[in-house]
């Protein structure tokens, strides 16, 4: 055994008290001098000490009679020393020897004292994180109730955004956050913020109009006459001519995937009219994708959101089902027979079918 160990369980056997200083290091205390040793961990099990909850600084004189009762302690193979630097004591006095420490405790009537941080309050227990949303969703808030107004036309071009106190106050929120949000609505065309001037609705021409966000965001996309009537005149310049060039550039695998497309369409369209948009707006990508133009591609995919909405309006008014599927079917047979002009001139009549169902939505 070290010199140093079997020191300190020689004084431990004469009843020289040990006592435990606020560092955590053990201490064999002498009327004149005391002598210190480190114990960042177990000497040995002779001179160890079980860690409680809670236990006076001088608690090594029950160790103490332990020692001198049985000698050398042995730990239990499922005893596990912890720890002595987190947990302190409140008092300093000794349990007698001979008697065990949880009965001291209780003679004692002292109520164990946990030193370490408290637990951290739980996310659902915050009444932060209970009654207000993240920083996402009041910023979505803020940016789509803004929208939908200037889109709705509650805020005309050239009208003044509320400044940004009050719009903080009307969303209960930071300006901060109002800035944000004002910058994503100037990103998509709809205002202009200027120092000292403020912001300004700006001219509907400014627009992102096929932006998806604001297509998301609109509160009457159906009834906006000039953005349906815009998006007629751009499929007019793009269809019949793609399905011109699809009648001749198409493979069998083009026609195929358009003939599926136009069996969903008819499938679902007397029952379920997002699946039958979804079908119809295959079906017209399909040529337009067939016509092997990657321009034509690169418009399609820049107007798919625009053209999602405006076939959900005429498929959700028009009466004739059956004829809207055999206007489409006529395109089909054209392209099946490589007839550029009869394709041509079917796909005029899928339009001409939707602008009868768009005036009278």
């Amino acid at each position: 055994m070290p010199p140093r160990k079997r020191t300190l369980l020689s004084r431990a056997k004469a009843g020289v008290p040990i006592s435990r200083d606020r560092r955590g290091s053990a201490a064999a205390s002498a009327s004149s001098g005391a002598l210190k040793l480190k114990c960042g961990r177990p000497l040995n099990s002779a001179v160890t000490l079980r860690s409680l909850p809670h236990r006076p600084v001088d608690a090594p004189s029950y160790r103490n009679a332990r020692v001198a009762a049985s000698g050398p302690a042995r730990r239990t193979p499922g005893e596990k020393s912890r720890s002595r630097g987190s947990l302190h004591g409140g008092g300093r006095r000794a349990c007698t020897p001979g008697t065990k420490w949880s009965e001291h405790l209780r003679e004692s009537k002292m109520k164990p004292v946990v030193t370490c941080r408290p637990a951290a309050v739980h996310a659902a227990e915050s009444p932060i994180g209970a009654t207000r949303p993240s920083g996402a969703r009041i910023h979505g808030q803020i940016v789509g109730t803004l929208a939908r107004e200037v889109l709705g036309g509650q805020l005309a071009p050239g009208d003044a955004l509320p400044n940004e106190d009050l719009l903080a106050a009307r969303f209960d929120v930071s300006r901060s956050s109002v800035r944000e949000a004002v910058k994503t609505l100037a990103a998509k065309g709809l205002i202009e913020s200027r120092q000292r001037v403020g912001a300004r609705i700006r001219p509907r021409a400014d627009w992102h109009m096929l932006d998806p966000d604001l297509l998301a965001w609109h509160p009457d996309v159906f009834h906006d006459r000039p953005l349906m009537a815009g998006l007629l005149e751009t499929r007019r310049i793009i269809e019949p001519a793609a399905a011109e060039l699809a009648a001749v550039r198409a493979t069998d695998a083009d026609l195929d995937a358009i003939a599926r497309s136009l069996d969903a369409m008819a499938e679902a369209a007397p029952h379920d009219l997002e699946a039958c948009c979804e079908a119809d707006l295959a079906f017209h990508g399909g040529i337009i994708a067939a016509s092997r133009n990657v321009v034509l591609g690169g418009l399609v995919a820049s107007i798919a959101a625009a053209l999602r909405a405006s076939l959900r309006a005429t498929n959700s008014v028009t009466d004739d089902k059956a004829r809207s599927v055999a206007t489409h079917r006529a395109v089909l047979e054209a392209l099946r027979r490589r007839d550029g002009a009869a394709a041509r001139a079917a796909m005029n009549a899928v339009l001409d079918n939707t602008e009868r169902d768009l005036e009278a939505v």
